[in-house]
């Protein structure tokens, strides 16, 4: 109820005023050029919307919303808000009207279409221009733009053609759009979180002491007595309870690879490296250099390099077992943090159950740094 207030607030008053006054001025430019002037009817009746969105422009950006942007960016702005507005409003209002009033003629029809279509338009309208055209633009503005571009793209079939240079009426792949929108938000984020020090210096010493400690192997055909089974695996382990590693693997593909499995598999270990020394708080950026080294060096990686076909698995079934432990303990509210931990750890184990014991030991080891830190602060203390 309160945000609902705040909604319809003295600003909304405003809008309706300023609504009404541009309508009667707009109305009024419209007869006088027709009647005075003698212009033709589409000119004056377009005149009308011309001179109205000039004088809403002006009347919305200094007295309802009072913004205090620069015109250039908020006539882009305006313009474009006016436009998607009534694209969206008459575009859902005549097969709405259509569909509720299927009995009756076609003149009823779209007369109430274009009534609903005037209403459509001045909630859409205030909803742009409060929230888009006049708003003070901060870091998650681009995420509701983004969404909002989104939703328009979904429903309005003209702008689901854009993908295709407009040759038809609807791409039923729309949806490919929000989801790299959305991802390259959530790396814009995550680029943020990874510039810390320590995660940096992290990352780039297991990305960079991985590919040297097994560019041999990933640039090489180093068969074990697995290969001659696996030069074409699907990996369906199901009834070894591995019932994800398929999955897994697959985007690597199910043959041989070694150089495409060695590079995926680096990253992954680079991010196990990154939310180990998080979890750990080795903060000073060469102690979580020489620890995510120690990490990516480690005999048991190495022996992992011979099963190559399946190392990508393996790694993101590592990488999900450090995240686990990450989410219970980074997550802001704890107690919910345990849900996306469980899930990471269902995924892991899905992939090989022994990565089941990587989370454990994570775990202790993060316990035991915290108690014995707790330790020397008592220590401390008693000087």
């Amino acid at each position: 109820m309160e945000k609902l207030k705040k909604f319809f607030d003295k600003t909304f008053l405003k809008f309706v005023l300023v609504g009404v006054v541009n309508t009667l001025f707009g109305t009024a430019i419209m007869f006088v050029f027709y009647n005075v002037f003698h212009l033709s009817y589409w000119l004056s009746s377009a005149s009308n919307y011309v001179f109205g969105s000039i004088l809403s422009y002006f009347l919305n950006k200094y007295f309802t919303f009072q913004s205090k942007g620069s015109n250039g960016k908020t006539i882009g702005r305006f313009v474009f808000n006016i436009t998607i507005c009534y694209l969206c409003a008459y575009g859902l209002a005549k097969p709405l009207v259509r569909w509720a009033l299927a009995g009756m003629g076609t003149t009823v029809q779209d007369n109430a279409a274009m009534l609903a279509g005037m209403c459509l338009f001045v909630a859409f309208n205030y909803c742009g221009q409060r929230f888009f055209v006049f708003k003070k633009y901060n870091k998650r503005s681009a995420f509701f733009i983004t969404f909002s571009a989104c939703i328009i793209c979904a429903f309005i079939p003209v702008f689901n053609s854009m993908f295709y240079a407009f040759n038809s009426s609807y791409y039923a792949r729309w949806f490919y759009m929000p989801i790299l929108m959305l991802l390259e938000q959530a790396g814009r984020v995550l680029w943020g979180w990874l510039r810390a020090p320590h995660r940096w210096a992290a990352f780039w010493a297991a990305l960079l002491g991985g590919f040297a400690c097994h560019m041999y192997v990933f640039t090489n055909m180093l068969p074990n007595h697995d290969w001659q089974h696996n030069f074409y695996a699907t990996q369906n382990w199901i009834s070894s309870g591995r019932w994800f590693l398929q999955y897994a693997c697959e985007p690597s593909s199910f043959a041989i690879l070694p150089w495409l499995t060695g590079v995926l598999s680096v990253v992954l270990l680079a991010g196990t490296a990154v939310l180990t020394v998080d979890v750990l708080d080795l903060h000073r950026p060469m102690l979580a250099g020489a620890a995510a080294l120690m990490m990516v060096c480690f005999p048991a990686v190495g022996s992992t390099c011979t099963y190559i076909y399946t190392m990508d698995g393996y790694m993101l079934a590592l990488f999900l077992s450090a995240l686990a432990v990450w989410c219970m303990e980074r997550w802001p509210k704890k107690v919910l943090g345990c849900i996306p931990a469980a899930l990471c750890m269902g995924f892991s184990m899905g992939i090989y159950q022994a990565y089941g014991a990587v989370m454990l030991m994570l775990f202790c080891f993060m316990l035991v740094l915290k108690m014995l830190r707790l330790l020397w602060q008592m220590i401390l203390s008693l000087k």
